[in-house]
């Protein structure tokens, strides 16, 4: 009897800091956030259910480029040309690779896998693009990194920042703006705008960092390179059942 005492409050040690995190970390599914309901097909969702969800009202240029391979692949129908599709349900991992331009080699690179959560509640969806011109990385309308929240019980998700489980990277050109106002290039930097030539223009953009993200297929943690010309960057965001935590730069 009392050795069932003890382990139960050993469990309940145990469990309490997951407890804890999952009760800071995660945003309650209130009537104010803007809740989606995920179609599934079986007990427990697949990869499968989650990119059905995400696909099935394109909004933009991408979701739809990829609506068009995703049904291409349920259909059992050869993709087109430059066109390749991986889904790996076992380990809840789909892979999307197309060439808009093969004279440019624009290459898109779109990745989504989940989590499972140590709360037991929940699942973590992440979904990545990645865009490359003979094969350098560069800076997109659609590229970077996005999370939603699902949860088991009710089927709902929510779209959450990336800074709620600890996967914000930054550089030290975030918050930093750039473009062309009619009359004269600029960058912007923390309300101060300073007006440069084309040129100086398109060295800055030249130099601007690009983050790239990799999602795991097998294993947990993502890894993300900081790509410059100078220098590449690699960093882990390493997956503790709850959250990311970023870890020092890795090796090149």
């Amino acid at each position: 009897m009392r050795f069932n005492i003890f382990l139960s409050l050993l469990v309940l040690i145990l469990l309490f800091p997951f407890y804890l995190s999952a009760q800071s970390v995660y945003p309650k599914f209130d009537k104010d956030s803007y809740i989606e309901i995920v179609k599934i097909k079986g007990q427990k969702p697949t990869i499968i259910d989650f990119v059905n969800h995400y696909l099935h009202e394109p909004e933009d240029e991408l979701t739809g480029s990829l609506n068009d391979m995703w049904q291409s692949y349920l259909a059992q129908k050869p993709q087109k040309e430059a066109c390749k599709i991986l889904v790996d349900v076992k380990n809840g991992y789909v892979k999307f690779e197309s060439v808009a331009d093969p004279a440019d080699k624009y290459l898109s690179v779109t990745e989504m896998c989940y989590w499972n959560c140590a709360d037991g509640k929940h699942r973590l969806i992440a979904f990545s693009n990645n865009l490359y011109i003979d094969d350098k990385p560069i800076e997109g309308q659609y590229t970077g990194i996005s999370f939603a929240l699902y949860e088991n019980s009710t089927r709902r998700l929510q779209y959450i920042p990336a800074e709620s489980v600890g996967a914000a990277v930054t550089t030290a050109y975030d918050g930093v703006t750039h473009g062309f106002d009619g009359d004269n290039w600029f960058v912007e930097n923390n309300g101060v705008r300073k007006i440069i030539s084309q040129q100086e223009y398109d060295e800055y953009l030249e130099n601007r960092p690009v983050l790239l993200y990799k999602l795991p297929q097998k294993g947990k943690n993502i890894i993300v390179k900081i790509w410059s010309p100078k220098e590449v960057i690699k960093k882990e965001l390493t997956w503790n059942g709850l959250r990311f935590k970023e870890s020092a730069d890795m090796p090149k």
